[in-house]
């Protein structure tokens, strides 16, 4: 009777392992399948974003010469508080700190958007001597 009750509880034993092992062996292809899975969508989001980017890119504007010239002058040169009437807050001064902050109407006409740190303002100009900031004639301008 002792033999058979050690029989059956071993039987059980292995069973129960036999049953845990298959379950875990399931979850693991479970978890490798999910990784696979996920590798793909990575990849697939990491193309997409690649494509985005390019296209990116492709709208970041293309300047003419003078337009470089323009830009180059503009960006973090502190005469352009030359051209603004109103005065900058706290003793700061204004500036334009990106090509961001620089669009081209024409040419020689262009809109510049400017702060001090605390305000910013927009004016259009035009560029009568590209390499002479103060000889620009602004064409209009507000403060905000």
């Amino acid at each position: 009777m002792k033999e058979q009750n050690r029989l059956r509880l071993l039987f059980v034993l292995l069973f129960t392992t036999v049953i845990i092992a298959l379950g875990l062996v399931a979850i693991i292809i479970a978890m490798s399948m999910s990784l696979s899975q996920l590798r793909q969508e990575n990849k697939l989001q990491n193309d997409k974003i690649w494509i985005l980017q390019n296209k990116i890119d492709s709208l970041t504007p293309t300047y003419t010469e003078k337009q470089q010239k323009i830009l180059e002058i503009v960006v973090g040169n502190p005469d352009i508080g030359k051209l603004i009437k109103t005065k900058p807050v706290l003793g700061g001064s204004w500036g334009v700190w990106s090509e961001k902050s620089v669009k081209f109407i024409t040419e020689d006409r262009l809109l510049i958007i400017y702060d001090d740190g605390h305000l910013m303002g927009a004016m259009v100009v035009r560029a009568v001597n590209p390499v002479n900031i103060i000889s620009w004639r602004v064409l209009w301008s507000t403060v905000f």
